[in-house]
């Protein structure tokens, strides 16, 4: 429950706020959107909502790739996206 994400394109790692509500999940989303990314002593993201990871490619076929979204195989690390995944 650390709230780290990577991004889908540049694979960098951010982290949702913690004055988000969603910071305070107990089983946070899989995939997020965000609006702004604050830079402090870590990338984080702000203006956040759970998505689908399909509705990226649905909604923005040219510029998200079907294997770029498809949910990831269990692993300690939560993944994010520009649109977020964790």
């Amino acid at each position: 429950r650390t709230g780290e994400y990577q991004t889908v394109k540049q694979h960098k790692t951010v982290y949702i706020h913690p004055s988000s509500v969603m910071a305070k999940e107990e089983k946070p989303p899989t995939w997020l959107v965000y609006f702004e990314l604050a830079f402090t002593t870590k990338e984080y993201m702000r203006q956040v909502a759970p998505i689908k990871s399909e509705w990226l490619t649905e909604i923005a076929p040219h510029y998200y790739e079907e294997s770029e979204v498809t949910e990831p195989k269990k692993s300690g690390k939560q993944k994010y996206r520009n649109k977020a995944r964790r």
